[in-house]
């Protein structure tokens, strides 16, 4: 099952304790029950307006019977790679009209 944030879910934490909730047929309450938080807890991870540290989340998911599980990678930020690629290519556009002078003189 893929979980993507959505209207109704705005993080992919609240997706996901949504999801698991729904799947089980709960309700709010019930799920605030079984995890030991409030139902207020709930409502607000899956409104978006509060987002559970890892711990959290995966009692909450534990007590459905699912667990969290971070697969962790490299973070690549396109404007800090674009800014460190842009120096080089400079660099290599003057050696290469400076080559090119040299071949013309």
């Amino acid at each position: 099952m893929r979980i993507r944030p959505s209207r109704d879910a705005p993080t992919v934490a609240a997706a996901l304790i949504q999801a698991a909730r729904r799947k089980q047929s709960l309700t709010q309450r019930e799920l605030a029950a079984l995890a030991g938080v409030s139902q207020q807890t709930i409502s607000r991870i899956e409104r978006g307006a509060s987002d559970p540290g890892l711990r959290q989340l995966n009692g909450i998911l534990r007590s459905v019977g699912l667990e969290a599980r971070v697969r962790l990678g490299a973070y690549e930020d396109p404007e800090r790679i674009r800014s460190a690629r842009e120096p080089a290519e400079d660099r290599l556009t003057q050696q290469a009209e400076a080559d090119a002078r040299l071949r013309v003189m």
